[in-house]
């Protein structure tokens, strides 16, 4: 069929229809595509398996993740002439003949992993071919090879909960935040630690100086010795006692001030420039 141009002239179409075989979910299907037809399109449109999700249309969202001869693709960019002769596994394929749900898809519900629910066909099967392809050994391996799905809910924990769970793994302490505060074991150099098991700060409040009770920069804590701060009144210069500063403090020798009345230059008795004073004997 001919289109006809503003100079009356006609012109052959520009495209025309494919001839396609797949198999889809185990079941051979026969169509004939525009070769301009995504993968995507086909399933929702024509085949009404509305599972696999339209994000983005670009590629960059994974929602609509599905398998191609057991490889995962993003189904919105792939020309849907490209499947001719091969195996297409959407998410509707993935539960048992019973119509149970794969263990994967219960891991998700018991991880709480998905809450809009939109990117979570996506996610599954993207979390399948992680699994398949060898690639959950770890929680930063599953992460980056997840990292083309996205969840704008922001469900990656319960996510990589999940796919550990399915895979195999149940190490609770890969999970578990570094620094977690009242374990042993807390980070030292990250708020959170704890100050009374091995890693603890000493910079942070209920930190400690060199030994426990407190810091040596805020009162109560302890300068060189159990009882108080040096730049504190009822402080410690360099005996128990009182400060050097204040009255009733220690110049040389307990006693007094060498700058108070009563205080010492000397000798006991007096101040040194002062009538009865002694400036280093005894006057009577």
């Amino acid at each position: 069929m001919g289109i006809k141009t503003a100079l009356g002239t006609s012109v052959a179409r520009m495209t025309s229809e494919v001839a396609t075989e797949l198999t889809v979910n185990g079941e051979a299907v026969r169509l004939d595509l525009d070769p301009r037809e995504s993968l995507l399109d086909v399933l929702r449109e024509r085949l009404g398996l509305t599972g696999s999700k339209k994000g983005c249309d670009h590629g960059q969202c994974g929602a609509c993740t599905v398998h191609l001869d057991g490889r995962r693709v993003v189904s919105c960019l792939l020309p849907a002439v490209q499947a001719n002769h091969r195996s297409v596994r959407t998410i509707e394929g993935v539960s048992g003949a019973d119509g149970g749900l794969h263990p994967l898809q219960q891991a998700f519900v018991d991880h709480d992993a998905l809450q809009c629910g939109y990117c979570t066909p996506g996610q599954v099967m993207s979390g399948l071919a992680c699994i398949a392809e060898g690639n959950a050994g770890d929680d930063d391996e599953i992460r980056e090879h997840m990292s083309g799905n996205l969840c704008r809910c922001g469900a990656y924990t319960g996510i990589l909960a999940a796919i550990r769970a399915a895979a195999g793994r149940s190490d609770e302490t890969a999970a578990k935040p570094e620094g977690m505060t009242g374990e042993p074991g807390g980070r030292a150099d990250e708020p959170g630690g704890r100050a009374d098991e091995p890693g603890g700060r000493a910079d942070e409040p209920g930190g400690r100086a060199d030994e426990p009770g407190g810091r040596a920069d805020e009162p109560g804590g302890r300068a060189d010795e159990p009882g108080g701060r040096a730049d504190e009144p009822g402080g410690r210069a360099d005996e128990p006692g009182g400060r050097a500063d204040e009255p009733g403090g220690r110049a040389d020798e307990p006693g007094g001030r060498a700058d108070e009345p009563g205080g010492r230059a000397g000798e006991p008795g007096g101040r040194a420039g002062e009538p009865g004073g002694a400036c280093g004997r005894r006057e009577g």
